[in-house]
């Protein structure tokens, strides 16, 4: 019995310190740095078509995609615009953790008295936009947030969590706290294919997705009835499953913010602080 004490002691031992061990490791990678260098935004002065290759070299300079570039290039200041967000891709930020729910954390940008600041800017936002950051994990197991865009001229997001608490609608502007972000829309092709889809997407949501109690592992149930639970991926993908979009046809049993950060379905608008060629490797 001494034995298989001492065996448990060591196995718990073990387990808690590989735990801390990928806690310390996620909390590291936390925000991409650029390991390229900066160009001269000032190039793009005056344009307004882009190839492909320039469209990607503004996306690893600016984190800007090429729904974000298209809305912004008739502007007289785009150069300068692309230089801000450039500026903001590059430089350091500091960011601090905080507990969220038991063994949940929360990483947030920080000035150097610990509070809590804007890291960046956000690129013109629209309806239907969704949102996913990294900067969520528990138990050293990144698990990221994600929130969708339901009145884009108010900055209004609806989201679900932390435990405990209903989906609702909250404030976009708090997602500028976090040390890193992921905007997405999703393909023309699919917002071609129907026209009123967005706004049906959000009709829907308003009426349909709010005040849905939480749930850390809601089920891909059927989402055309009346939704028991919900966490903050799950919410995603229900909104448009019940529109017949399917954004995460991969997915296992549970939808994840990776999930839907990797999902074919979805063009980038912005990035900040992942990196735009690996935007979900750890």
């Amino acid at each position: 019995m001494k034995n298989l004490s001492i065996i448990a002691n060591i196995s718990l031992s073990i387990f808690f310190l590989s735990i801390f061990a990928r806690y310390r490791y996620v909390s590291g990678h936390n925000h991409y740095y650029p390991d390229y260098e900066k160009t001269d935004m000032s190039k793009y002065t005056g344009r307004i078509n882009f190839s492909d290759t320039e469209y990607y070299d503004i996306l690893r300079q600016t984190g800007l995609g090429k729904a974000a570039v298209n809305s912004l290039k008739c502007r007289p200041d785009f150069a300068d615009i692309l230089i801000r967000f450039q500026s903001n891709m590059f430089k350091p930020v500091r960011y601090a953790q905080a507990g969220y729910f038991f063994a949940t954390r929360r990483q947030y940008a920080t000035d150097s008295f610990c509070n809590a600041v804007s890291a960046y800017e956000l690129a013109p936002v629209e309806n239907g936009y969704v949102l996913v950051t990294k900067s969520s994990q528990t138990l050293g197991i990144r698990n990221g947030h994600a929130a969708l865009v339901v009145d884009a001229a108010n900055g209004t997001i609806l989201e679900a969590g932390p435990y405990g608490m209903s989906s609702h609608l909250s404030d976009i502007s708090r997602w500028r706290n976090y040390p890193t972000m992921i905007m997405l829309r999703l393909k023309a092709a699919e917002t071609q294919k129907n026209t009123s889809l967005i706004n049906n997407l959000i009709n829907d949501a308003l009426n349909n997705l709010i005040n849905i109690p939480y749930s850390l592992l809601p089920h891909k149930q059927n989402v055309f009835a009346n939704i028991p639970s919900s966490n903050c991926s799950h919410l995603i993908w229900a909104a448009f499953m019940r529109q017949g979009i399917d954004i995460a046809p991969n997915g296992g049993f549970i939808i994840t913010p990776r999930d839907i950060a990797l999902s074919d379905m979805f063009e980038p608008v912005q990035l900040y602080g992942v990196n735009p060629d690996d935007i979900w490797s750890f």
